[in-house]
C-alpha cells in the first residue's frame, strides 16, 4: 500500500464489541496476513479500551494527541507501531463524555480526511442512542457524515463479493417509506449508486436493477400504485440524462432474489431497494461476514462493518472480526487505486 495515506479506524461505541472486533480485525489482517504495514493505519481511541485484547496487539505503541495530528508539523503515523489518536475534550453541553467522545473520533476521521492527513475511514460500530446522549442529533452514522462533509445527498450501499446493494430510503419505519418515496429520493439513489459504481470500483457502464416496493412489484396497481407513480417515472427520468447506463425494473424482490444467483447476478453491478430490510436481510443472508457499508455520495471514502454494537456478547471474546476486515480491505482497494482522496 505504498504512497497511501492511513486508513482512520474508529472506536465506535465504548461499550460495544467495537474494541474486540478492530484488535481481532488487525491481528488477522496485519499480523497474521501481512497484507498491510501497522502505520498504514491510525486508531481513534482511547489504547485503554483496547487493553483487554492487548494479545491481539503485539506492536510497540504511539500515542497522538489530536493537536498534534492536526497541527502543521505532523509527518504522519511512526513507522512499525500501532498509532492510536486520542480526542481532546471539548465537551459538548448535557451530553455524556464516554459518548461524545465516540462521536469525536468520527468527525475527527472526516477532518482527516478532508485535511489530507488521512485517506479513508472505517467505522466501528456505534448505538444511535449512544451518539444522541453524546449531543449528536443524528440518527446514525450515515446522517453524521453527510452534515459534516457537508454533502447534499448521501446515499447507503451494502458490498459483498457475491451482491451490492443500494437503499432509496434508510432508517425509516415501514409504515413511513411509502410518503418518504418520492421521485427525487429515488433519482438521488439511482445517481449515488452509478457515480459509487464508477468512482469506486471503475465500472465505466454500471448496470442496475431496480426493485418494487409492494408485493408483485403492485401487480399493475393492484397491490399498491408507487411503482407507476414513483418508480417507473424516476427510472425514465434518471435515464434520459444517463443514456450510457443500463437501468432495468421494476422487479419484484421476491422473484428477483430467489433468481439471483442464476440470471441477475451476472447481469447486474447493483440492486437498488426500495427500504432497509428489503436490501439487506437478502445480502446478509448471502454473504453476512463478507458484507461492508460503503458510503456513496460524500466527498471522502467511509466503509463499515455491517452489524452493531452486540452488547449481548460483550466480554466473552466470541465477536466475529469478519465484516470490520471486509470493511478494512476494501476501504484500502478504493484508496489504493485513487489518485485524489477527496471528491
Amino acid at each position: 500500500m505504498a504512497n497511501v495515506l492511513p486508513i482512520a479506524i474508529t472506536t465506535g461505541d465504548h461499550q460495544g464489541i467495537g474494541p474486540e472486533v478492530i484488535s481481532k480485525g488487525i491481528f488477522e489482517l496485519i499480523k497474521k496476513k501481512k497484507q498491510f504495514l501497522i502505520h498504514e493505519i491510525v486508531l481513534l481511541g482511547n489504547p485503554a479500551l483496547y487493553k483487554p485484547f492487548k494479545k491481539f496487539l503485539p506492536f510497540k505503541q504511539t500515542l497522538w494527541k489530536e493537536s498534534d495530528v492536526f497541527g502543521k508539523n505532523w509527518d504522519g503515523p511512526v513507522p512499525d507501531t500501532l498509532n492510536f489518536i486520542l480526542p481532546e475534550t471539548h465537551h459538548i453541553a448535557n451530553s455524556k463524555k464516554e459518548a461524545y467522545l465516540c462521536g469525536r473520533y468520527i468527525e475527527l476521521a472526516i477532518s482527516g480526511i478532508l485535511s489530507r492527513k488521512f485517506s479513508a475511514m472505517t467505522t466501528g460500530p456505534i448505538d444511535k442512542n449512544t451518539l444522541k446522549a453524546g449531543g449528536y442529533q443524528f440518527d446514525g452514522h450515515t446522517e453524521m457524515l453527510q452534515t459534516l462533509s457537508r454533502s447534499k445527498t448521501v446515499t447507503m450501499m451494502l458490498h459483498s463479493p457475491q451482491m451490492r446493494v443500494t437503499l432509496a430510503t434508510v432508517h425509516s419505519p415501514l409504515k413511513e417509506v411509502s410518503k418518504k418515496l418520492t421521485k427525487e429520493k429515488l433519482s438521488i439513489c439511482l445517481e449515488n449508486t452509478v457515480m459509487g459504481l464508477q468512482n469506486f470500483f471503475e465500472i465505466k457502464k454500471p448496470r442496475l436493477a431496480v426493485l418494487g416496493l409492494n408485493p408483485h412489484a403492485g401487480d399493475k396497481g393492484l397491490f399498491g400504485d408507487e411503482e407507476e407513480k414513483v418508480i417507473t417515472p424516476a427510472i425514465a427520468m434518471f435515464l434520459k440524462k444517463n443514456k450510457k447506463v443500463l437501468v432495468d425494473g421494476p422487479f419484484a424482490a421476491d422473484g428477483f432474489f430467489a433468481q439471483w444467483g442464476t440470471i441477475h447476478q451476472k447481469n447486474y453491478d447493483a440492486v437498488v431497494c426500495m427500504y432497509h430490510d428489503q436490501g439487506l436481510i437478502p445480502i446478509k443472508l448471502l454473504d453476512f461476514k463478507n458484507t461492508v457499508n460503503l458510503s456513496l455520495g460524500l466527498p471522502i471514502v467511509r466503509t463499515s462493518v455491517d452489524h452493531g454494537v452486540g452488547y449481548d456478547i460483550v466480554g466473552k471474546g466470541i465477536a466475529d472480526p469478519s465484516s470490520f476486515c471486509a470493511a478494512l480491505k476494501l476501504a484500502f482497494e478504493i484508496a489504493s487505486r485513487r489518485k485524489s482522496y477527496v471528491f
